[in-house]
């Protein structure tokens, strides 16, 4: 105190911190914070020079400038792609506070110059002003879908921004911002992948499993129809709903968000989990329940890494779509997929000729019909099985004493769960008879999606053909005329349910069973203690476009870590167990010093 006048702000701030810590206030920030870790500077800068993201913007950052007037940005776009994927490296996600706090008190002089930040004067409020600013110049150049986030609009002014973003101009700068940004997030990830040594990724053949992930944003989601009050700064977020296709249409429980797609590789082979890690090779972005597209986007980006014939993993999300925005595509890429299916799905589904699709594979029509049933039989007893578990649970929570009639109900009930086992094995041995009568792919679909097959040998204890077959081999067009078949309808085209393997077969289960690795890539994603992609506050900017990128090198740093993870296993199990690591201490050269071997242990005293 000074004079009888009580001390306040900085001052007194000031005073405060010494007192209790010994140290001021800034010191104390910059102490607590501690510098960078190097690895992931070094990791940040080496992926966007990589993967060649500057070149293009810088190119459209050009294009887009009228003039050369005006001063230098103290931080120019190279560093904010840096910036963002150090901050999402060390846990901090893509906020603007604390990539403020990077530049205020983690980054040194040094660093500064690698990344051409301008040392210029300033606190956090100044860095975090400069840091937004240089992220919206950005980001200007990238999105997709621009529009005014400082408030919520109004339903007029909703209504007159998406009737601008109708306009013959506007769609055609979404979509070539959309290409862009497409182009710069698989562009980063894709230079994190080659950073696998060669010997590892030679290994890889190319197969994917793929799905999608939900990344939150801050506020209540939007109205479900375009004609009322927008509830988020984001007026073109969308809704996210548990079930179904994921795109709310109202409930009290929807929640804001987007959702990220992602293409991870899956083993050549079920449980070859040695050979490679599974990275995210390629990534796309849309609203909840937007999904049409977005698997053959993901599939043609993986290719591009030098692969044609894949396998593609896929749940029945994909599977529903229409034949002409993924399944023919898809197949005219040189794709089979491995999928499962619902209810209504089962069955036959197609017909060609002497031939009927039969839960995705291609069978001779004189198949038994207790074998072309088979599978439905499963979903059948799946059902049985919820409602014999619901009349035991619903006895159990019952206070009062069970009459004769419920203990009738739940002495069948658990007859029926007992039984489960035996009824269960035999539907999947009526699926396996189905062998005999199953077409024999010959090689791959050719360019065309066109499929050449043999006939199975007709021995053993199987029905015969009608009549004596005439040729050895057929070859099934991708596409098969409407009105074929015995009740003249090929309602669905038979692409629609084709796959690889034969359903429920011991070898498709153990390949759909690699679709997991997509679902653990991105549960990784969501730990607390890494990318945290599910945490909102993760993520404090606005729009398609930051989201977008922010979610995408969320799966860069991702990857950093599966491929650190991978060469710590591979050298245990090379080491025989337990890694000996290098010794940290070093002589005068720099080389590690040896490790003392440890004397053998005296015999005891006798």
């Amino acid at each position: 105190m000074s004079g009888g006048t009580p001390e306040t702000g900085a001052a007194l701030l000031e005073r405060r911190m010494q007192e209790a810590f010994g140290m001021g206030h800034r010191e104390y920030k910059v102490a607590s914070e501690g510098p960078i870790p190097l690895a992931y500077f070094g990791n940040a800068i080496r992926i966007v020079e990589k993967s060649g993201a500057l070149t293009k913007l810088e190119e459209w950052r050009l294009a887009a400038r009228k003039s050369n007037a005006g001063a230098k940005p103290i931080i120019p776009l190279r560093a904010v792609l840096v910036l963002f994927l150090l901050n999402v490296q060390m846990g901090h996600g893509v906020t603007y506070h604390q990539i403020a706090n990077t530049l205020d008190l983690r980054l040194g002089t040094k660093e500064f110059a690698r990344l051409g930040i301008r040392d210029a004067p300033g606190d956090h409020d100044d860095w975090y002003q400069r840091i937004w600013q240089a992220a919206m110049r950005m980001l200007a150049l990238i999105d997709p879908h621009p529009a005014p986030r400082n408030r919520m609009l109004n339903a007029k002014e909703f209504d007159q921004l998406l009737r601008q973003s109708q306009t013959t101009e506007a769609i055609s700068l979404s979509q070539r911002n959309l290409e862009r940004i497409d182009w710069i997030c698989n562009a980063l990830l894709e230079a994190s992948v080659r950073t696998l040594p060669q010997d590892i990724w030679e290994k890889y053949k190319g197969n994917i499993a793929i799905d999608a992930t939900r990344g939150d944003i801050a506020g209540r989601p939007n109205p479900a129809g375009p004609s009322r009050n927008r509830s988020n700064v984001d007026p073109f977020s969308g809704r996210y709903m548990r079930q179904g296709s994921h795109g709310g249409i109202g409930a009290k429980t929807d929640v804001a968000a987007y959702e990220l797609e992602t293409a991870v590789m899956a083993w050549n082979s079920p449980g070859e989990n040695t050979s490679f890690p599974s990275l995210v090779t390629a990534v796309s972005f849309h609203r909840p329940g937007e999904l049409i597209g977005h698997g053959v986007k993901l599939i043609k980006r993986h290719q591009q890494l030098g692969f044609h014939h894949i396998l593609v993993m896929a749940d029945r999300a994909y599977n529903g779509e229409h034949i002409d925005n993924f399944h023919i595509p898809a197949r005219l890429l040189g794709c089979e997929l491995v999928i499962d299916y619902k209810k209504p799905d089962l069955g036959v589904k197609g017909y060609f000729e002497d031939l009927i699709l039969v839960d995705g594979n291609w069978h001779v029509n004189w198949m038994p019909q207790d074998l072309i049933n088979a599978s439905g039989t499963l979903p059948l007893l799946e059902e049985e099985i919820d409602k014999a578990r619901g009349v035991i649970i619903k006895a159990a929570n019952q206070e009062k004493s069970l009459n004769d009639k419920q203990r009738a109900e739940v002495d069948s009930a658990e007859e029926t769960l007992a039984d489960v086992p035996r009824r269960r094995e035999m539907a999947l041995k009526q699926i396996e008879n189905r062998a005999p009568y199953r077409m024999v792919p010959k090689g791959i679909p050719d360019d065309d999606g066109f499929q050449r097959f043999s006939y199975p040998e007709s021995t053993g204890p199987v029905i015969q053909p009608p009549e004596p077959l005439t040729r050895k081999t057929i070859t099934v067009p991708m596409r098969i005329a409407e009105g074929t078949g015995p009740k003249k309808s090929n309602k669905a085209q038979p692409i629609k349910f084709l796959q690889k393997f034969a359903y429920r077969s011991e070898i498709w289960a153990r390949h759909y069973g690699m679709r997991n690795l997509v679902e653990s890539s991105n549960n990784h994603m969501k730990q607390s203690s890494a990318e945290d992609i599910g945490n909102r506050r993760k993520r404090s900017g606005r729009g398609f476009a930051f989201h977008y990128l922010a979610m995408a090198l969320a799966a860069v740093s991702s990857n950093i870590r599966r491929i650190v993870t991978f060469f710590e296993a591979e050298a245990e199990r090379t080491d025989g167990g337990k890694l000996q690591r290098a010794r940290f201490r070093k002589d005068h050269q720099g080389t590690s010093l040896a490790r003392v071997a440890k004397p053998e242990a005296l015999s005891p005293p006798r």
